[in-house]
């Protein structure tokens, strides 16, 4: 079987992403799991800021401005997704984090005031995966924690509130731009699919010590996944139970 050297290249950029993570991002320790007790000084957020940022202009903008740090209270939740019996290419129940954010200060989108952001974390997709590995991140700001990137905050969803139950939608304009946001549904290293339609629906117990919700989702599969689907289902009930509440500057 003879492969074409575009699916080639876009291989081998997928094998680079997978291998070339980040050291330490504010939310894993050196092991590469989540870090509920992370807090960072001024100066470690400055230091951060370089070795995860690809060289550019405004990335020096952004860096001499130290208005432009935030800090944001979240709740961190240890969440079992379970995607047995729902129509997925492969089942699976798998347990990761979820964390709620207050709201990131957002300028120039155009999908209205979150009341929260999220940022949900199961696996990794794109590194050594197994299948409903997911990562989703409502705030291109919230990628700087656990990926090798840097940006201006910009709502990637639209967020509602009703009550305790927080719907979140991504919006489809701006999935080609929220890479990091993917699934991966086999488990294969090449197997990743950008977010692309669909919802996560979370509700918060009366206390907020448990939530439980669904997700259903839609993945767009990438240039260079010859052998896949285009688009894949990504269904799973969700089950969670508080952990922690941190502020974190970054």
């Amino acid at each position: 079987m003879k492969f074409s050297p575009l699916f080639a290249i876009c291989a081998l950029l997928q094998l680079v992403r997978a291998l070339s993570l980040p050291q330490t991002p504010p939310l894993l320790d050196d092991n590469n799991n989540i870090n509920i007790s992370a807090q960072l000084t001024q100066e470690e957020i400055e230091q951060l800021r370089f070795q995860y940022t690809e060289p550019s202009e405004e990335h020096h903008d952004v860096v001499r401005n130290s208005k432009r740090a935030i800090t944001s209270t979240y709740r961190q939740y240890l969440v079992t997704l379970n995607g047995f019996n729902r129509g997925n290419p492969v089942g699976f129940a798998k347990s990761g984090y979820l964390f709620i954010f207050d709201n990131i200060p957002t300028r120039g989108s155009t999908n209205g005031y979150n009341p929260k952001d999220f940022l949900l974390t199961v696996g990794s997709p794109a590194g050594a995966s197994f299948p409903g590995a997911i990562r989703y991140y409502s705030n291109s700001y919230l990628v700087r924690l656990l990926e090798r990137g840097f940006g201006n905050p910009f709502d990637y969803a639209f967020v509602r509130q009703s009550g305790r139950t927080y719907t979140i939608t991504p919006e489809a304009r701006y999935a080609h731009l929220n890479s990091y946001s993917e699934f991966n549904p086999k488990g294969y290293l090449f197997d990743v699919y950008d977010i692309q339609w669909g919802s996560f629906v979370f509700t918060l117990s009366t206390d907020g010590t448990t939530l439980s919700g669904n997700i259903n989702l839609i993945g767009a599969a990438r240039q260079g996944n010859l052998f896949s689907p285009p688009n894949v289902p990504y269904r799973a009930s969700v089950t969670g139970r508080y952990q922690a509440t941190r502020r974190i500057t970054f």
